[in-house]
């Protein structure tokens, strides 16, 4: 009798170590479950904005130029110089010490241009332009003639404006898709699509676009359940992608043919 009593006691000590280990368990669990959510939202938050551009060396914009942009659904996010590829006059050669900005959409519509200008101490003024930035997107904007960032200059916001692109309910029966390296529009529909042109911009990936240029190619029309394959220049497999479509009246250029923002 003695040897049974023995033997429940020790198994309810087992019982009652286990249960402490595993509470001790789901408490490190949960501990280290909460570290890793903190380091997963500030590499998130991070991954956001100034490190989505290699290349680009900056801090956040108020520390840097004084002023607002007049709307509050384009953060301005940094400013300094990039080191790489100028994108914004579609040559694609390389640049040091470019000033350039990170913005970000937060606006429900394409933002269809931005201008922002932008001086100096000296009375220099900065140009910039983005065209065709998707809501949600982050671009790298250049200064447009490539003008070099100065650290211990003092830069101000002098003006700026805005122009958004609402969707066109017309032009939702039309798809795109890139195969094998070259760009195809659909038209799903059982109706004609009139002339629209087919807008694109520089890509990283994701929500990353290099460049506040966009490129638009004018088509004259898609029939129904056509398939058109479209040939452009700029069109790069994979690191280009297409952020818009607007209608037009009249094609701008002839078929195939494109031009920047």
């Amino acid at each position: 009798m003695k040897t049974e009593k023995m033997n429940k006691q020790k198994k309810l000590w087992f019982l009652a170590g286990g249960v402490g280990c595993i509470v001790l368990l789901l408490v490190i669990w949960a501990v280290v479950g909460a570290d890793r959510k903190v380091e997963d939202s500030e590499e998130l938050k991070s991954v956001m904005t100034i490190d989505l551009f290699p290349g680009f060396s900056g801090e956040d914009v108020s520390n840097v130029i004084e002023g607002t942009l007049t709307n509050p659904e384009v953060l301005l996010e940094y400013a300094g110089s990039y080191d790489g590829v100028f994108y914004e006059d579609g040559k694609g050669q390389e640049k040091d010490q470019v000033f350039s900005l990170i913005l970000t959409n937060t606006a429900e519509d394409t933002l269809e241009v931005m201008q922002l200008w932008i001086e100096d101490e000296e009375g220099e003024t900065y140009q910039f332009q983005v065209s065709a930035l998707p809501t949600g997107g982050t671009v790298l904007a250049q200064e447009l003639s490539g003008k070099k960032f100065r650290k211990d200059a003092k830069y101000k916001i002098v003006r700026d404006n805005f122009g958004f692109l609402e969707e066109n309910k017309d032009l939702s029966v039309l798809s795109t898709e890139e195969r094998e390296g070259n760009l195809y529009v659909t038209n799903n529909s059982q109706t004609d699509v009139g002339s629209v042109q087919i807008i694109y911009k520089n890509w990283l990936g994701g929500y990353a676009y290099p460049g506040g240029i966009a490129y638009r190619i004018s088509l004259e029309g898609v029939k129904a359940g056509e398939t058109l394959k479209i040939t452009s220049e700029n069109y790069k497999p994979e690191k280009s992608r297409v952020t818009a479509m607007k209608k037009t009246e009249k094609p701008e250029e002839e078929n195939n043919e494109e031009s920047t923002d």
